[in-house]
């Protein structure tokens, strides 16, 4: 059986400040970041530079995450909703951060904090790569609480009702899985690998729920299979 998450996005509520899993992914994320940096400033993997200056590296670090990720955010996917309501910028409870937007800021923040200790930026970047992977994970944890990564609508005009939207990527990989083998039910006229499923390229896929069930019994078998073979 295939499951949809309903994790509630707000992990606490004081009154009316609401803290949600998401903030607590990138407060995790760089309290990871600083306990790694600190072994790896004691370790001396980058010379000359002590407990203070790298303090300095990861304030910068997160400056560019946050101001990176929402200006991003603003320039990359919905710069009209800002240019017609300027204040939407500071609504950030409603959501709006780029990953891409992020790391061009944290790459600008540690190319200001290299030149100001006078050293080479790839050292640098050699030094905090290790740090990232970490807070990364966490944010990606985020993202599925809160139910996002989501593919864009497609507007087309074949949808029937009682139809499910799912991810492309979600899709993609059960087709993947549930097709290696031509006896596969699925492999018949109809199959979703053909018009429908050809509308992963706009990012989400459209699935009819009996399409959906012979696939999650598919995989389910196979994996009883498996750990018939295997003994797990």
């Amino acid at each position: 059986m295939l499951f949809l998450n309903q994790i509630d996005p707000i992990a606490l509520q004081l009154g009316p400040l609401a803290v949600h899993w998401y903030g607590l992914m990138y407060l995790l994320g760089f309290a990871v970041a600083w306990y790694l940096g600190q072994r790896r400033v004691r370790a001396g993997r980058l010379p000359g530079v002590d407990a203070n200056a790298f303090g300095d590296l990861l304030f910068y670090g997160l400056l560019g995450v946050m101001l990176g990720g929402r200006i991003g955010y603003i320039l990359f996917y919905d710069l009209s909703t800002y240019i017609a309501d300027p204040l939407q910028v500071f609504k950030i409870w409603e959501g709006g951060m780029s990953f891409h937007g992020g790391l061009l800021g944290v790459v600008a923040a540690a190319w200001w904090w290299s030149r100001r200790h006078g050293l080479h930026f790839f050292d640098v970047a050699d030094f905090i790569a290790p740090l990232v992977p970490p807070g990364l994970g966490f944010g990606r944890l985020g993202n599925y609480i809160n139910g996002e990564l989501w593919g864009k609508y497609t507007g087309g005009d074949w949808v029937q009702d009682g139809d499910l939207y799912i991810p492309a990527g979600v899709y993609t990989y059960y087709v993947s899985v549930a097709c290696m083998h031509c006896a596969n039910p699925l492999c018949v006229e109809g199959c979703p690998t053909g018009a429908m499923y050809k509308r992963e390229e706009d990012g989400i896929v459209l699935v009819d729920r009996e399409h959906l069930r012979i696939l999650s019994v598919y995989l389910n078998e196979t994996v009883a299979e498996h750990r018939v073979e295997t003994g797990a």
